[in-house]
């Protein structure tokens, strides 16, 4: 979001624009998703798309397992003795490929977070969830995400304007490649299915590029507020068929209706229902809602904002989100005790208070119980050296953006540019399909 942000506290928190804005004065780069039934996966496009199985899986052997056996393989027949052994037969004969790719993020985290141990939170049903786990999305970035990941690193910007001026090395690659149409056309993936045991399930996921907005944001003219606060772009992961429930967590709801005076546009509440509503099909595409802001609210004024139908399907917590492992309003240990691995799970991470947001994050690195049930995660992560920064950049307002917040750009702390590549990468190598929130 966009407004001015208390850098040492938590700030109000904000939501995001309805519908109608995402689109706001620029173009969505492709066309928008069909509708679907609940469940269904629709059609695929450059942006703002979902994944058909029927276009997007590869041959099926004869006696080899569907494409379809994502969609009722991962999390919902380890409860069953048998389902159990097969997929640690399938686990055997992959040679412990996926093991091994859950493995990052356990042993690799920056080293300078203190990351709260994996038992520190609720662990039950490990042994069995370990196990359906195996079948988790492996990621695959694009070539544009590869050579903007190497980029970033290298150029390492700490401050905005020199970094994202005319004639800068980011700015001279960004103009290449929204003029080539790379950035929109090379979709990064994830696939779902061992090859060895026949057709593999793949969707696309949009590529980490630029500043991780909208990608041609900043390109000759698309120097706008509207730019960056495109979400047209984001190619979402298809429901799973045959879940027992589609949940949301939205940390940082606001309210249903609007954001707090002096934001940037609606609440993400109503965003994720619209757009998930379109995904599904369903009026009421959520299960249940978990939400918590920690800016308070008349109760008569929260609960007026919600549509009436929405109402019986809301756990509304008027609190700050707590980090730490075990309290009781820390999201992450509420999610461990309400979701199971059968459930489809959305999450939404905007709360504006750094050390909050980076400490949650990283324990959903740190703790496989946890990031085995994230299979979206939508988080606005702010930065050092990211346009974001610099509002005149976009004809932003001076204290819009994060142009107020002061970050620590020391090695490991996850308050640089390059650091939110190496963060987001690694969600998604846990199998969860992040994309960096506005």
């Amino acid at each position: 979001p966009i407004g001015r942000v208390d850098p040492n506290g938590f700030a109000e928190l904000l939501g995001t624009e309805v519908d109608e804005e995402d689109v706001a004065g620029e173009p969505v780069g492709g066309k928008a998703a069909s509708k679907a039934t609940r469940g269904s996966t629709p059609s695929a496009t450059n942006s703002g798309a979902t994944a058909n199985p029927k276009t997007t899986t590869t041959a099926t052997p004869k006696g080899s397992v569907s494409a379809s056996g994502w969609l009722s393989w991962p999390k919902l027949c380890w409860h069953n003795a048998l389902c159990a052994v097969f997929i640690c037969l399938i686990a055997v004969s992959a040679g412990g490929g996926a093991f091994a790719y859950f493995s990052h993020g356990s042993d690799s985290l920056l080293p300078s977070i203190a990351v709260p141990d994996a038992t520190a939170l609720p662990t039950e049903r490990v042994r069995a969830e370990t196990a359906s786990a195996v079948l988790r999305p492996q990621y695959q970035p694009s070539p544009v995400e590869r050579e903007w990941a190497r980029l970033v690193a290298e150029v390492d910007p700490r401050e905005c304007q020199h970094a994202w001026s005319n004639g800068s090395r980011l700015m001279a690659r960004l103009e290449r490649d929204v003029a080539s149409s790379a950035v929109f056309e090379q979709s990064s993936s994830f696939t779902v299915g061992p090859e060895s045991q026949g057709a593999a399930l793949v969707w696309p996921i949009e590529p980490l590029v630029s500043f991780l907005r909208w990608p041609a944001a900043l390109s000759p003219g698309h120097t706008t507020r509207a730019a960056i606060m495109n979400k047209s772009y984001y190619q979402l992961a298809p429901v799973r068929a045959g879940s027992r429930r589609f949940l949301f967590f939205d940390i940082g709801a606001s309210l249903y209706s609007s954001a707090r005076a002096g934001g940037d546009g609606g609440s993400s509440l109503r965003w994720f229902r619209n757009r998930y509503q379109n995904l599904t099909g369903s009026p009421q595409p959520f299960d249940h809602i978990y939400a918590w802001e920690g800016q308070e609210y008349n109760a008569t004024v929260l609960w007026d904002s919600f549509p009436a139908q929405v109402v019986p399907f809301v756990s509304y917590y008027n609190v700050r989100a707590d980090a730490r492992p075990n309290a009781k309003h820390n999201p992450l240990r509420v999610l461990t005790q309400v979701a199971r691995l059968d459930d489809h799970v959305v999450m939404k991470l905007d709360v504006d208070h750094q050390a909050t947001q980076v400490a949650l994050i990283q324990q959903v690195l740190g703790n496989r119980r946890i990031s085995a049930l994230i299979d979206e995660l939508f988080w606005e992560h702010e930065v050092a050296g990211s346009a974001m920064g610099c509002p005149r950049l976009w004809k932003g307002r001076s204290g819009h953006g994060w142009s107020t917040m002061r970050f620590d750009t020391s090695q490991g702390r996850g308050g640089t540019l390059a650091e939110s590549y190496e963060l987001f990468g690694r969600l998604r190598s846990l199998g969860i399909a992040a994309h960096s929130w506005v």
